[in-house]
């Protein structure tokens, strides 16, 4: 593959920053990264109609009144689950909503739900994923420079960072299945990083003969190989995924699609510029 990343240095620059005053802009005006209603305390309401009625209405009759049924599940022809995320406070006013409509069979059920984790566990997420961040750099040092090493822990964080972006621009709210997909879009990330250290490593040698800037166009051409068809075999899988599955696997496989394809090319080019840059301020490399 003859393509000089380095020379795309400025239209990566210039594209990541997009992305991440986008991001930023989405998450300000709450349309993405907002918490999910995995986080969100809400009420279980069973209610047992008198005749067969349509979910279409149940929604409406909580909508005249500013609730909005987050789930509404069917148990039998007249019999459903209900779950409105509100404060434990509205318990008695969504019953008497019901009540007051004179279609239900008997007395109906009203549970609280409680949010799974509580907030701060994504916070925590994230103190863990710097943890790793800085044992890649780590892993990165032994046998190898510092330089490297430091290339290896910024790339990480700033794969996290367009990830986070990426995810706030798509709408995408914090849940259980995003955390999910972080830990394992950041475990991937690692994985290529690793990867694209180890070839620039190893091609040092390469340096005085066909330069610095050189040496990591090839390196990156050889890691950018194996990690595009990893990238693809990945895809087929997930966009089968989307298509063919819905609700918490096709969420799970949206968030995976789109950070697989945003740190691939992130730690691909992210981590050459960076190596380009610092060599400006290095002589032993020019």
């Amino acid at each position: 593959m003859n393509f000089d990343f380095i020379a795309k240095k400025r239209i990566l620059f210039i594209l990541s920053a997009i992305i991440i005053v986008l991001g930023l802009i989405s998450f300000l005006l709450k349309w993405g990264l907002d918490f999910g209603k995995d986080f969100k305390e809400g009420i279980l309401i069973e209610v047992n109609f008198k005749e067969q009625i349509e979910t279409k209405e149940i929604r409406n009759i909580l909508k005249k009144n500013n609730f909005i049924a987050d789930v509404i599940q069917s148990i039998d022809e007249k019999k459903y689950q209900i779950e409105v995320f509100t404060g434990e406070d509205k318990k008695g006013e969504i019953k008497n909503l019901f009540i007051e409509t004179g279609l239900i069979e008997d007395d109906i059920k009203v549970n609280s739900i409680l949010p799974f984790h509580s907030k701060d566990i994504f916070v925590k997420i994230l103190y863990l994923i710097l943890i790793g961040a800085v044992m890649l750099f780590l892993i990165s040092l032994i046998k190898k420079e510092l330089i490297l090493a430091l290339v290896a822990f910024i790339t990480a964080i700033f794969n996290l960072l367009l990830t986070l972006s990426v995810f706030s621009i798509l709408g995408k709210k914090i849940s259980i299945t995003m955390i999910i997909s972080i830990i394992i879009i950041f475990i991937y990330s690692v994985g290529l990083i690793i990867n694209i250290i180890n070839r620039i490593s190893k091609n040092k040698l390469l340096i005085k003969s066909i330069g610095y800037k050189e040496m990591i166009n090839l390196s990156l051409k050889q890691a950018s190989g194996v990690s595009l068809i990893a990238l693809i075999a990945v895809l087929i899988l997930l966009v089968g995924l989307i298509i063919y599955s819905e609700g918490l696997f096709r969420n799970l496989a949206i968030l995976l699609t789109s950070g697989f394809i945003t740190v691939t090319f992130s730690s691909i080019f992210t981590s050459g510029s960076l190596l380009e840059i610092l060599n400006q301020y290095f002589s032993k490399y020019k």
